[in-house]
């Protein structure tokens, strides 16, 4: 397991990438990404109703030159 200091964590972010749902969130987090930040806002789902929706950012790491 990588540890990086959590003060220069963006520095070692090589690429970025932005899913819609848990499982897709999931399935970036056992591949070693790092979830970033969320987003939350609603979707019109009807005439007056709304649901919730969310937008993960997760980053992944750059390799530690060894």
């Amino acid at each position: 397991m990588q540890t990086v200091p959590s003060d220069n964590l963006l520095h070692h972010v090589e690429e970025i990438e932005t899913v819609y749902t848990k499982n897709d969130v999931n399935r970036f987090l056992k591949q070693g990404w790092v979830l970033l930040s969320v987003g939350s806002g609603q979707e019109q789902t009807g005439q007056h109703d709304y649901t919730p929706s969310f937008a993960y950012c997760l980053g992944k790491i750059k390799p530690k030159n060894v």
